[in-house]
């Protein structure tokens, strides 16, 4: 029992490192907080009086001491009790009672009475003294291990307050943690909000108690989370297991199952959900039960007490009005407080009534509250329950209803399993052949009629109708020859007259034992056709004299008449269930198909084309045999083709929407059934859209639009089905025989049947290209070909130099559709887009326009094959084995410049893939690559921008993976394949292995294509294009690979294009032009000097060695020294090795002429440019008259490709051009005259410069070796009014192993000499070793060489008489590396020495001697002794 005066603190727990008493002071309470080292721990605080008015209050700070000494310090003295006693017995006013000691305690030392407000502040300091030293004890504690407690306020500033000496505490170091943001469900949520309810009302006292029971309730919640479906991983099963022991009794034994390598378990989820929803309701009633306790133990304690209270009223009176054993003051004040407490006023009464009253409804509205909400959580917790049974139900139901209708399912299945066995026993006994033309369905449908009503087949003298025959093809030819033009041209006469009464095509071998069969033994096919004499408008006498366009009469081309009982049967007779296929006995003159091989499957169409009636006109005569020939132009062949009369009951059973909008009962169609290799699409695109005024729009080259009407219903021919199924169906129903469903399965038609449909024996052919291809027209030839052809078994270079493309393939007939195919190698006539879902060509349609015009004027002219040339062995399958090549410098020489070899494959598609496919890969190749192509940002390249960056397309591979697999494919072709790349395994998103068996093909008949490129960095230059530009579906998607490296590259060609002759293709520019990588190669690649037949042999592709080419820059004013430096810099980068440097005056005619051709020739320059040119470089006796003033400087270099290196570091002649382009070039100047710097740009212009350099200098070079005698008669002058500028000498030799040349040497000393005034007014730098080792482009470059030992010689001699020069001398001499420069400035000899002190400075130690002048005088001498002149220079040199 607490009094009201009495103090009740509010327990706050910190976790902190160690134990620590904490204490805090206010002026008239001090208390004690324990802090313990442990989660959800207790702790007790004891409070204690205690006055001290003579020390001053301690800082928050101070409050952390040790154990005992807050003990101490919490005892009182002796002397301090006995003046608390004496202070208790002074005090006066209200504080007696039962609360005296402690207002005693807080009135101490000022004698006045404290009232209850005083209290409260005194409380709440207490509380903020607490508060603040418990900031401070958790701030000076170190970090914990246990993860801290979140705290809604944040720690005060620290106080610059002496700390107590108390032990130190050991800090443990931070450790970060990982945290995951998890999600929560519903049901978590739910728990959550339960369990934070049920701690705050039940308190802190019960956690452990509450825990452990809502413990099943979390274990559900998180298995649930953990595993939604009912599986889950085994150890979160035994964790669950060993949180909830009975969780297996309420579930059932699980179900324990391996996944991959993990085990997991499977369970009930429904029934834990039931579990759960138990869980939750016994979780509420048992919270319900528990506050209806605390309400009653409330309301209990509050009885006991008021009754307690009465009691010790009465048993006051009985006991004095006190205590046993009390003093009589105690019960004297306790009385009196009583006394006091007993009488309170009326005013105070009615408010503590008030008080308690209102207490009392706020603790009902409370209870009330609470109930309500309780009542509504239970009642949604029913509710979910309640619908997670209905889901239950639900489920069950369905399942069960599903596994009904799959019964049903499984019967109506076993009918028609039953029905399609009976249809196919019925069938059995008619499929004779592999070639099989029926349909399950249409072949039990009604027949066609084909022949008109009131044709009488039984009448055998009619009067009123005659049959004739028109041969089909021609004498002595197959089954897949074209029709001849007066053969079309009549036909289409019979078909627009609308006479014909019947009409139907057959092999000659069907009419064998009649006599038409035997007048028409030499053709293989024939159209049998029987016409109204009385229907013509003009007679059918005049018909048959009529001319035809071709100039032959009607009566010429048919055959006939004949009787009409000795035909009839053809059109009485059922027909076949099958086509007709030629070869074997019945055909001649096929060539026989190679064991092994198979006909690729083609695709078959049904055409419809109205009959119009006699006499109408309403369509052209010419419209069946221009589509008959357009259709042999494209390869497609008319294999079917009769005129049928429909009724009600055929309109009725069309199998298509194209067929159903065509036939209309009681109007005759003549019917066709075209097959070949993707008939259907070319159909399709033959025929155009189906509105003819929309088609001569668009389309004014197709059928609909040169013989259509003027609306959709006037249409030569509806579109074709989309699929080749539906249109194989189509061909069933109108060509195709019929059978008796309710006949026996062994009934046979009695008559002969007839074939409507005949097709030609499957045989190989070659075809051979007679032109050579280029990169422009390669897509549309290739395509072409691939689509036309058929089953591409290989196509590969071949005949007697292996420079002509053959391709391998086999069709039904063989090679016969060649005499009339005449657009086999043309463009498809395909809208590409539609057909493969593919963009736009990329990059840009605009820059394909270039091949396709190159393409539309040449192709037809060009491009053409031939059908004669033999099957080459092994059907052109060969390959070779390069798995043991090696070539060690090949990736240093592609890195040096070698144009490199890059390899792509095509994944083998079926169907029109393949072909579609080809050309937008090499028509989206040629934008980027060809030399019509465009830069990133669509800008044109030019010229000077892309000096040897043209690609060429060397050599087209194509080979049928399928079918060499049958033989086993070679294991180093397999090799070669799987270090091709794709898109994904490039941006590193597949593993390596994943395209292993890439070239496999997914469809019989699907060949892979192999293209091969040659370029320079095209390795790179494709992968960069492939990954970031390049928006074809298919490159993206994986269909299309390559050779990531120039070794895999190797290998692959060694495999597949060995043993090649010249290109088959053209090159992409001619050799002369500045962006062919030939241009820039020695004379002895490419095979014939100066041609543009490029021999693909391995040693021109991938280089065995190094050669160091050479090549000559010449430096110009008025920016020389400038473009010196960056010249050098640059050629340093690139590894070029300075051979010779010879600062000179104005050039010859004879090396301005040949500088300027080439510029010309190259584009930077034109004709009319020739007499600025000549002003600025060439020398002219009468204008420049020993005109010392104008110097330029030629550097020879030698590196592998070094010509064309250096041009590109040029860049373009006109400067301005090379700024707009963003291009770092060395030419910099004022136009194209005055770039700063010319070099040569091809192999011959390199040897002419060297030439007439050598000449120029032969001249120099015979005086330094014929000087007598010695020191040689030459002196130096200067002209009048610079005599204070002085010349001097600078010797510098270079060390063989200083690890570069003589390029940086020079460098240095130019910006050296420069940052000193001086000027180099004559130089001769020479490279002995590089000179030797270099290889010369055919030219005389042995002056190179001369010029070197010259220069040495003349050292030696010089040197006798200059010692100190000795050591420069003999270290040229031993490596050949030599730099003689003269320079002119102010003090030059000492400018000098601090400029080769500066030069050797920046040298490796040991690696350079030089030497300067000591004085003047020497220098003079110097100078006059290497160089006959200066140029840009105030000194002269004075013969004798």
């Amino acid at each position: 029992n607490l009094d009201s005066t009495s103090l009740m603190l509010r327990l706050r727990i910190f976790s902190t490192p160690d134990l620590r008493w904490s204490e805090g002071t206010s002026p008239k309470r001090t208390f004690w907080c324990l802090h313990p080292n442990s989660k959800r721990s207790r702790a007790a605080m004891g409070c204690a009086t205690s006055q001290q008015p003579s020390q001053p209050e301690p800082a928050p700070e101070q409050a952390a001491a040790p154990l005992q000494a807050s003990e101490k310090a919490a005892a009182p003295t002796p002397a301090q009790a006995q003046q608390q006693h004496v202070s208790k017995g002074k005090g006066k006013g209200k504080g007696k009672g039962r609360g005296a000691p402690v207002a005693a305690a807080s009135s101490a030392g000022s004698g006045t009475e404290e009232s209850d407000d005083s209290l409260d502040e005194d409380f709440v300091r207490a509380r903020q003294a607490m508060k603040s030293s418990s900031l401070g004890i958790a701030a000076d504690a170190g970090p914990s291990t246990a993860a801290p407690r979140k705290t809604s306020f944040a720690p005060p500033p620290r106080s610059s307050a002496p700390q107590t000496t108390s032990k130190p505490v050991n800090k443990v170091p931070s450790k970060f943690v990982r945290l995951e943001l998890l999600e929560t469900s519903e049901d978590e949520e739910d728990d959550d909000k339960d369990n934070q309810e049920g701690a705050e009302e039940s308190g802190d006292d019960n956690d452990e108690e509450n825990g452990e029971e809502d413990e099943p309730l979390r274990v559900t919640s998180h298995l649930l989370s953990r595993a939604p479906d009912g599986e889950c991983n085994w150890d979160i099963w035994l964790d669950m297991m060993r949180r909830w022991p009975r969780l297996q009794v309420k579930l059932g034994t699980p179900e324990f199952f391996r996944r991959s390598a993990d085990l997991r378990v499977r369970f009930d989820v429904a029934r834990l959900r039931e579990v759960r929803v138990e869980l939750q309701a016994e979780c509420l009633e048992r919270k319900e039960r528990k506050l209806a306790y605390e309400e009653r133990l409330k309301n209990g304690a509050a009885e006991f007490i008021r009754e307690a209270e009465r009691r010790r009223a009465m048993m006051g009176g009985r006991l004095q009005g006190g205590f046993v054993l009390t003093s009589s003051r105690i019960v004297k004040e306790v009385n009196d407080q009583q006394e006091g407490d007993r009488r309170p006023g009326p005013e105070e009464q009615d408010e503590r009534e008030a008080n308690a009253e209102e207490k009392v409804k706020e603790d009902q509205q409370q209870s009330d509250e609470r109930r309500v909400r309780m009542a509504k959580e239970l009642e949604q917790r029913q509710a979910k329950a309640a619908a997670l049974k209905k889901r239950a139900e639900d489920k069950k139901l369905a399942e069960a209803e599903a596994s009904r209708l799959a019964e049903e399912r499984r019967r109506e299945e076993a009918k028609a399993r039953n029905r399609e066995a009976l249809i196919e026993a019925r069938l059995a006994a008619m499929r004779g052949k592999h070639c099989a033309l029926f349909d399950r369905q249409i072949s039990t449908g009604p027949e066609l009629r084909g022949c008109a009503p009131e044709l009488q087949l039984d009448d055998p003298i009619s009067s009123s109708s005659a049959v004739y025959v028109i041969p089909w093809g021609e004498a002595g030819g197959s089954l897949a020859s074209a029709p001849l033009v007066e053969q079309r041209e009549l036909l289409s006469l019979f078909h627009t007259c609308g006479i014909v009464q019947a009409l139907l095509l057959v092999s000659v071998h069907t009419l064998m034992g009649t006599e038409a069969g035997n007048a028409l033994s030499a053709y293989a096919a024939a159209v049998v056709v029987i016409l109204s004499t009385i229907m013509h408008t003009t007679g059918f006498s005049e018909l048959l004299s009529e001319r035809l366009p071709c100039c032959k009469i009607v009566s010429e081309v048919l055959v006939g008449p004949w009787q009409l009982a000795s035909l009839s049967s053809l059109f009485k007779n059922p027909l076949a269930l099958w086509a007709f296929e030629g070869g074997g006995s019945e055909s001649s003159g096929v060539p026989a198909m190679p064991a092994g091989l198979t006909s690729v499957e083609t695709q078959m169409v049904c055409v419809v084309l109205h009959v119009p009636p006699a006499g109408s006109g309403k369509v052209d005569k010419a419209a069946l045999a221009t589509v008959l020939a357009s259709l042999y132009e494209e390869g497609i062949a008319v294999v079917g083709m009769r005129m049928i009369f429909p009724d009600d009951s055929t309109a009725q059973s069309v199998p298509s929407a194209a067929l159903r909008m065509a036939i209309r009962s009681g109007q005759p169609v003549l019917m066709l059934a075209l097959r070949g290799p993707h008939a259907l699409i070319v159909w399709r695109s033959m025929l155009g859209p189906a509105d003819p005024l929309l088609a001569r729009r668009t389309d004014p080259n197709s059928l609909n639009a040169r013989f259509g009407g003027q609306s959709r219903g006037e249409t030569l021919a509806l579109a074709p089905p989309s699929s080749a199924a539906r249109s194989l169906a189509d061909v069933v129903w109108a060509f195709g025989g019929r059978i008796d469903p309710a006949a026996s399965a062994a009934a046979v038609p009695t008559a002969q049947p007839v074939h409507a449909v005949s097709v030609a024996a499957p045989s190989a052919f070659a075809v051979q290209l007679q032109e050579r291809l280029s990169f422009a027209t390669a897509g549309v030839v290739l395509s072409g070909m691939l689509l036309r052809l058929g089953h591409v078994v290989s196509l590969a270079a071949g005949g007697p130099d292996n420079n002509k493309l053959i391709a391998v393939a086999v069709r039904e007939g063989g090679g016969a559709f060649l005499s009339s195919c005449s657009r086999l190698c043309s463009e498809p006539a395909i809208d590409l887009g539609n057909r493969l879902d593919l963009p736009p060509r990329s990059p840009s349609a605009d820059s394909q326009t270039t091949g396709r015009s190159q393409l539309d004027a040449s192709v037809h002219g060009e491009y053409t094959a031939s059908a004669s040339c033999d099957v080459p062995s092994h059907l052109g399958l060969v390959l070779s084995d390069s798995s043991q090549v090696v070539s060690p410098v090949l990736a240093e020489a592609c890195r040096l410049g070698e144009a490199e070899v890059l390899l792509l494959g095509i994944r083998p598609l079926g169907g029109e893939g393949m072909p579609l496919l080809l050309r937008e890969v090499l028509d989206g190749l040629y934008a980027r690559f060809g030399p019509d192509g465009r830069a990133p940002g669509g800008r044109v390249m030019s010229a000077g921008l892309d000096v040897g960056g043209v690609v060429d397309l060397i050599a087209v591979r194509v080979i049928d993976f399928g079918l060499l697999a049958s033989h086993t494919t070679p294991a180093y072709a397999v090799a070669a394949l799987r270090q091709f790349r794709d898109f994904a395994q490039l941006m590193k998103r597949t593993p390596d292995e994943a395209s292993d068996g890439w070239w496999m093909p997914r469809e019989s008949g699907a060949p892979t294509v192999l293209l091969c490129f040659r370029g320079e960095a095209i390795i790179s230059r494709f992968s960069n294009f492939l990954s970031k530009e390049w928006k074809l579906p298919a490159s993206t998607g994986g269909d299309i690979l390559f050779t990531p490296t120039v070794l895999a590259a190797r290998q692959a060609f060694g495999t597949f294009f060995s043993g090649l002759g010249p290109s088959a293709f053209e090159q992409s520019v001619p050799c002369d032009n500045l962006r062919s990588p030939l241009r820039f190669s020695l004379p002895s690649v490419g095979g014939v000097e100066g041609g543009n037949d490029f021999r693909i042999s391995e040693a021109n592709l991938f280089p065995q060695k190094l050669s160091n080419q050479l090549t000559v820059a010449m430096l110009l004013p008025p920016k020389l020294d400038a473009v010196l430096f960056r010249t050098l810099t640059a050629c340093e980068q690139n590894e070029f090795t300075l051979v010779a440097a010879v600062l000179s005056g104005r050039l010859g005619e004879p090396i301005a002429k040949t500088l300027f051709d080439q510029e010309v020739a190259d584009g930077h320059l034109s004709s009319a440019d020739w007499p600025a040119f000549h002003e600025s470089v060439a020398q002219n006796a009468a204008d420049h008259p020993e005109d010392n003033d104008f110097k330029c400087l030629w550097l020879v270099f030698a590196r592998h490709q070094a010509i064309k290196r250096l041009a590109q570091l040029c860049g373009h002649g006109d400067p301005s051009l090379n700024q707009q382009c963003l291009r770092a070039a060395l030419r910099t100047g004022r136009d194209h005259i005055h770039n700063g710097i010319r070099c040569s740009t091809s192999s011959a212009t390199a040897e002419g410069l060297l030439v007439a350099l050598g000449r120029d200098l032969s001249q120099g070079l015979e005086s330094l070796t014929a000087l007598e005698p010695w020191p040689p008669l030459r002196s130096l002058g200067v002209e009048d009014g610079d005599r204070m500028l002085q010349c001097t000498l600078i010797v510098g030799a270079l060390a063989k192993d200083a690890g570069f040349g003589l390029v940086r040497v020079l460098r240095e000393l130019q910006s050296a000499v420069g940052e000193q005034g001086l000027v180099l007014v004559g130089l001769c730098a020479s490279d002995a070793a590089a000179a030797a080792g270099a290889a010369p482009s055919g030219g005389d470059s042995a002056w190179l060489l001369r010029q070197a030992t010259a220069l040495n010689a003349q050292l030696l001699r010089w040197s006798e008489t200059r010692p100190a020069s000795s050591a420069a001398v003999d270290l040229a001499a031993s490596s050949g590396r030599l730099i003689l420069a003269a320079c002119e400035g102010p003090v030059s000899v000492e400018r000098a020495r601090r400029a080769l002190a500066a030069v050797s400075a920046s040298m490796p130690k040991g690696a350079l001697e030089w030497y300067c002048s000591a004085s003047i005088g020497e220098a003079a001498v110097d100078v006059a002794c290497f160089f006959s002149e200066l140029h840009g220079s105030k000194h002269y040199i004075v013969e004798g």
